[in-house]
């Protein structure tokens, strides 16, 4: 891919090189995020969902269902991470290690309102409507929501999926503002900009430009 990088004093050209310019400010982002977790905190959340599975599917049962052929091993899990008004951001994590899970299982939660006790606060039911449930509804909705509760991410890791998304928002920001950039400078100065400007005004990018131009600099 570094060959087909134009060089920094070359002008952006739309025809040729919009596609282009949308893979490398994913690159560029894709990298970034690598780049800003902390491996010992990458390596923390692998291991606390791996304890945490362990105590979901404790290995007597799994050799049980073992037996049925009901259980797999699992290396990595998807975690669905609430982003303020659902649960539709999915964030992969790589364990670090085997884990035997029966064939049930469909990943993790993380986030989002959490529901205890027996009030309808608790909940997340209107009181109001909590009257009117039979006492056999009530339960029901509440073991539901408890084995649900049980498959969310531990609440001590959460802050590093909620970083996540932090992220992934800025990235969706910028990836927006950038590829249009080109147009917005030619609109206003008559002229698309170089990929030096483009490195400049957006650092993210121009940091992974410059680790291709860098070494190519060097080599000249």
């Amino acid at each position: 891919m570094h060959h087909t990088i134009p060089p920094a004093r070359a002008r952006f050209r739309p025809r040729l090189e919009t596609a282009l310019l949308s893979r490398l400010v994913q690159d560029a982002w894709a990298k970034h995020q690598a780049a800003s977790l902390p491996p010992d905190d990458v390596v923390r959340t692998g291991e606390g969902i791996c304890r945490h599975l362990e105590g979901l599917y404790p290995l007597a049962d799994m050799r049980v269902l073992a037996a049925y052929g009901l259980t797999r091993a699992e290396t990595a899990v998807n975690v669905r991470v609430h982003n303020g008004t659902d649960w539709s951001e999915v964030v992969g994590v790589e364990l670090g290690r085997s884990v035997v899970v029966a064939t049930s299982f469909h990943g993790l939660w993380c986030g989002g309102p959490h529901w205890e006790g027996n009030t309808p606060e608790g909940r997340g039911i209107k009181p109001a409507y909590w009257a009117t449930m039979s006492p056999k509804d009530r339960q029901d909705l509440m073991d539901d929501q408890d084995r649900r509760e049980r498959r969310r991410v531990p609440r001590v890791l959460e802050p590093f999926f909620d970083g996540i998304l932090v992220l992934r928002r800025a990235f969706h920001a910028e990836y927006a503002q950038s590829t249009a950039w080109p147009t917005e400078h030619r609109m206003a100065t008559g002229s698309y900009p170089t990929w030096g400007e483009m490195a400049e005004r957006w650092p993210v990018l121009g940091a992974h430009l410059r680790r291709v131009w860098e070494p190519a600099a060097k080599a000249a």
